[in-house]
């Protein structure tokens, strides 16, 4: 009697799971081979489709040449001024317990937040390990010219590179190269290292960075008719006159605007857009909303101040109005990490 109960609540459980997830998928860290330890690839299975959830590989050579020319200078001499690395010491010292945060903690949640919600039309073979595209890369990318991408024996088909830099001050995300729809295939992404840390803060500011990479960038979407200037101002800022203003107002992103926020029919209700925020270092071509009407979105602006940086539908809709991506309107999927230790 005891074994016929136990069996039936296990079906009961696994009809529980099968009804509460729709399908079961995994998001999975690959397994580095034998010579591509730097190489970390986040895959999501799912049903064959047109669209598939976007694979995105993490390029971490960078991160550990330094912690190990660290772990050298160290070990041959304190005092040696002339081996002197950069991120060895003071407060952005790059030690091997922060690049596991980051490479086991923090870009993991991060890439997961877009992996569960962002479809791509898979490409049959990576676009960022042809050698010939790396020699070519924008002077902005200098940083993974001359990377042995191209001496690796097997790199994993992706549809986005994550190249892992660090930095003592804040960057901007670069996107490095494209496909033939112009979607962003790669990026540099630079970390602080005495930021790093695995909460829920800098995990959402890594997705966001992230996003940038993948498209939410001003040229990017002026480019495919998202952005264009307003002259009206319903804020009313005097500081910012004589500064051009932006809005997003593709015909996709401002029906999830009304949406959004409620906006009923009328003309005393017509909303063009969403403001684009037009202070700061990015004031001439903003790439945040406007953070006094989307404050606690994924993509404001932060200022040091703690935000819900929730990925709300306005981001979705901003990537679904991009030609080469498809954003789940309601993820109901269960999804299972699998992160190994870094290989050395």
């Amino acid at each position: 009697m005891e074994k016929h109960s136990m069996r039936h609540l296990l079906w009961t459980a696994l009809f529980l799971l099968y009804c509460s997830c729709g399908c079961l998928a995994a998001v999975v860290q690959q397994l580095p081979q034998k010579g591509e330890s730097a190489l970390q690839a986040y895959t999501v299975s799912d049903t064959p489709e047109e669209w598939h959830p976007i694979r995105i590989a993490v390029y971490t050579k960078f991160v550990e040449d330094i912690v190990n020319k660290c772990k050298k200078q160290r070990s041959e001499s304190d005092s040696n001024p002339t081996h002197n690395v950069e991120f060895c010491r003071g407060d952005n010292e790059m030690t091997t317990e922060k690049m596991n945060t980051l490479f086991k903690d923090v870009l993991p949640k991060a890439i997961k937040l877009h992996t569960d919600r962002l479809k791509v039309k898979q490409v049959e073979k990576s676009q960022n390990t042809r050698s010939a595209e790396v020699n070519l890369l924008p002077e902005k990318c200098r940083a993974i010219k001359g990377n042995p991408l191209g001496k690796a024996k097997k790199i994993p088909d992706v549809d986005f590179m994550i190249y892992v830099g660090l930095s003592d001050e804040p960057k901007n995300v670069e996107i490095c190269t494209q496909d033939n729809e112009n979607r962003p295939t790669s990026a540099v992404i630079s970390f602080i290292p005495k930021e790093i840390n695995a909460t829920r803060q800098y995990i959402r500011l890594t997705a966001h960075e992230i996003a940038h990479g993948l498209g939410i960038q001003h040229d990017l979407m002026k480019g495919l008719f998202m952005i264009n200037e307003r002259s009206d101002d319903l804020l009313r800022d005097e500081k910012l006159n004589g500064r051009n203003k932006f809005y997003m107002n593709s015909t996709k992103f401002v029906d999830v605007l009304k949406k959004h926020y409620n906006c009923g029919d009328g003309e005393a209700n017509t909303v063009k857009g969403l403001y684009l925020e037009n202070e700061g270092e990015d004031h001439e071509k903003p790439s945040h909303w406007e953070r006094r009407i989307a404050k606690d979105e994924l993509m404001s602006t932060y200022i040091g101040e703690a935000s819900g940086m929730y990925y709300s539908a306005l981001t979705l809709a901003a990537f679904h109005s991009m030609p080469f991506y498809s954003a789940n309107s309601l993820v109901r999927m269960c999804y299972l990490i699998v992160v190994p230790r870094l290989s050395t």
